[in-house]
């Protein structure tokens, strides 16, 4: 009985903990990402959602444009009070291959 309380009361603080970081983070992140990339020289072009994970906190996703009008997919994060951007992949570069 004592393992399935201990479980029960485990899995209730891994959801509230999903709750206080990961989403947190993707509400920060929602309102201040756009500035965020404004200022590297991207304009977004769409919001393409959010992901929360209790050991990773929330991303936000964009495309984006820079100022020779390529287009990325990329992801925003906050860690320790900085906002940085994840897996920035251009989408409309050409190979020379």
């Amino acid at each position: 009985m004592k393992e399935i309380l201990l479980i029960l009361v485990a899995l209730a603080l891994c959801i509230l903990t999903h709750r206080l970081t990961a989403y947190r983070d993707v509400d920060y992140l929602k309102k201040e990402s756009p500035k965020f990339l404004n200022e590297r020289g991207f304009t977004i072009t769409s919001y393409d959602g959010y992901e929360g994970s209790v050991f990773h906190g929330g991303f936000t996703y964009y495309q984006v444009r820079d100022s020779e009008n390529y287009l990325y997919s990329l992801a925003t994060g906050e860690w320790i009070g900085e906002i940085m951007i994840y897996n920035q992949e251009c989408l409309n570069a050409v190979s020379n291959k």
